[in-house]
């Protein structure tokens, strides 16, 4: 989209955010239903199931499964605020006919602040060792080196 068009200059600055919204978008932005699958394979260690302790062990909607994708949803996606992920989540239950919930990110909130902190670093770990096995042994062109780290910033 141009938004150098010389007809109506007065309406730049409200296209200006629909112009960077439709780059998000094209730029392959993913949803939370969408997510999982996409992820899901990377992670096949890791076990969101319902705890046998009192913590994490009622189906609510906002379950450690739930809990887990929709954190990683919201770190994948710039500047997303807690209300935005519980859209998602509004969105994939009326997907799946499961019913309404709330707007209100208070149960998302409480929920992520039960994301055990093994849980995530047993993420990273997992995530970081399926990379791994994609990537073989890539090297940088003439340097004849390993590849340690990427930034992709």
């Amino acid at each position: 989209m141009s938004l150098s068009q010389p007809f109506l200059p007065q309406f730049r600055a409200q296209l200006a955010a629909y112009g960077l919204r439709r780059a998000r978008q094209k730029a392959g932005a993913h949803t939370l239903a969408g997510l999982e699958a996409l992820a899901a394979p990377a992670l096949p260690n890791i076990d969101l199931g319902p705890t046998p302790a009192q913590e994490n062990s009622r189906e609510r909607i906002f379950t450690l499964r739930r809990c887990f994708w929709c954190f990683l949803w919201q770190l994948l996606t710039p500047h997303t605020a807690g209300r935005e992920v519980v859209r998602q989540v509004q969105a994939l239950l009326g997907l799946r006919g499961l019913g309404e919930i709330s707007s209100s990110d208070s149960a998302y909130v409480q929920g992520k602040a039960r994301l055990p902190l093994a849980l995530l670093k047993a993420a990273l770990g997992d995530s970081a060792h399926s990379a791994d096995q994609r990537t073989g042994h890539l090297s940088y062109p003439g340097l004849d080196r390993e590849v340690l780290v990427v930034d992709g910033s």
